[in-house]
């Protein structure tokens, strides 16, 4: 079960070709100290490149943030698409940037 301090939610991008945000978490709103992601990275076929991984933020609500990706080896080949954080104000931000080919990615994610 999720603690009183944890929120789950989930989301999806589809067809991706640009750099897309795919996470937008304002600290005003939720006080929180990590956002932990699971996700699935597919082409948009969904057929030939692929991969699963977890993404882990840390932030001191103040613009202070880090990163840290665990992931699957790929099938077929992912090295295109890469993941960055961002803190904007009090606005911390997961971007998904493909450096080519259309992409879907499916997420689901808790912040603690």
């Amino acid at each position: 079960s999720v603690g009183a301090n944890s929120r789950i939610f989930s989301g999806k991008q589809l067809n991706k070709s640009t750099a897309t945000t795919i996470i937008s978490v304002n600290t005003s709103t939720y006080t929180h100290k990590a956002i932990f992601v699971r996700y699935v990275l597919t082409t948009a076929s969904a057929t030939t490149d692929m991969r699963a991984g977890t993404i882990m933020l840390v932030s001191d609500g103040n613009g202070n943030i880090n990163i840290a990706e665990a992931t699957t080896q790929d099938v077929g080949d992912t090295s295109m698409v890469n993941f960055t954080a961002t803190a904007i104000g009090n606005i911390n931000e997961i971007v998904m940037t493909p450096s080519s080919g259309n992409w879907d990615v499916f997420f689901d994610y808790t912040l603690i």
